[in-house]
């Protein structure tokens, strides 16, 4: 699994005079000839302050217990990850883990205490969880989306488990190495297909495809004309808009709800997507996270280089981040995979 995942962070695809925000210590495997161009300094916004809100630093392993550390003369242990990948947070405060290596979503509650929610999935990459409460899942190396219920009832949603690309009915379509999975307010979902270089939509138990053709690329354009690269993660607006990790494209791709796809930003090497209550899109890439507003970009919290420093904005660091996601009232929590954490970023 980590050696696919290395072998797709090589593959660069990205447009003459792209000026892109740097994240220069992440991945060592790309072209030498790729130089990205750093983001000035005054760009920065030092105002979010980066904490560990669960797991074990620098430890793996599959233990619920406490989110932070073990309660002394408790009993309650601390809470350990194993390659924490995707991350969702709901409307009550519960944050939602997809734990790679342990093959299992986790739920971090409001009160601290780290759950198994369900277990038994195949490289989980991804977790989206709509306004009631159902958690999605994109059970990546089953190549199937699944769904968690609130009555806490494990169903595939759609994928009939073979790799392949087909669209139609829910339970026979196919998907090729799912990566990123999210939900908007009608309860229609989105998929980043990674091996499939395209975008595909669940909705009333039917797969269609909303973009791109099976090719990898980068082109803009209308629903199959356009290409993408290597999508990772992906996230949708109020407004119907889904937004693309183009990883490989060195880009976040955005189309609009009439199929229609253009370069919303260029980013090194992006990995996640979130978007929050009031419009504002929040992207990651390996060691950062920035934040794309009404006042123009800024760079939210971590640098260019690997590491594990809780603190304000630039002065805070990560160690391979490939999931965040917002909460409805602002927190932007972090997928620290390297650092078996969860951090948040207020």
């Amino acid at each position: 699994m980590k050696l696919r995942i290395l072998a797709l962070m090589t593959i660069l695809g990205i447009g003459a005079g792209t000026a892109l925000i740097s994240c220069s210590g992440k991945n060592p495997a790309s072209p030498s000839g790729l130089t990205p161009t750093p983001v000035p300094t005054s760009s920065y916004k030092n105002g979010g302050v980066v904490t560990t809100l669960a797991g074990t630093q620098g430890s793996s392993g599959f233990v619920n217990g406490n989110a932070g550390v073990s309660v002394a003369g408790s009993g309650i242990p601390a809470a350990t990850f194993y390659d924490p990948y995707g991350v969702a947070a709901d409307n009550k405060g519960n944050v939602y883990v997809a734990d790679e290596e342990n093959s299992a979503i986790r739920k971090i509650s409001s009160n601290g205490t780290v759950s198994t929610l369900a277990s038994g999935f195949d490289y989980p990459e991804d977790v989206a969880v709509d306004n009631a409460g159902n958690v999605y899942v994109a059970d990546t190396d089953d190549n199937q989306i699944k769904e968690i219920t609130t009555s806490n009832v494990l169903m595939t949603l759609a994928g009939n488990g073979s790799s392949g690309h087909l669209d139609g009915a829910a339970a026979s379509a196919e998907f090729d190495y799912p990566f990123g999975v999210a939900v908007d307010n009608a309860g229609n979902v989105y998929v980043s297909d990674e091996y499939n270089y395209d975008v595909r939509k669940i909705s009333n138990g039917v797969v269609s495809t909303i973009a791109g053709n099976g090719t990898s690329g980068y082109l803009d354009g209308l629903g199959g004309a356009a290409e993408f690269s290597d999508p990772y993660g992906i996230a949708v607006d109020n407004a119907g808009n889904v937004y693309v990790a183009d990883q490989g494209a060195n880009a976040v791709r955005k189309i609009t709800p009439g199929g229609v796809v253009s370069t919303f930003a260029d980013i090194y090497e992006p990995t996640s997507v979130a978007v929050g209550a009031n419009g504002t899109i929040y992207v990651s890439n390996w060691s950062e996270v920035w934040q794309y507003s009404s006042t123009g970009t800024e760079l939210l919290a971590g640098n260019s280089s690997y590491g594990h420093a809780n603190g304000t904005g630039s002065a805070a660091s990560f160690y391979y981040i490939y999931g965040i996601a917002v909460s409805p009232n602002g927190v932007v929590y972090v997928a620290d995979e390297n650092n078996q954490l969860i951090r948040q970023i207020q």
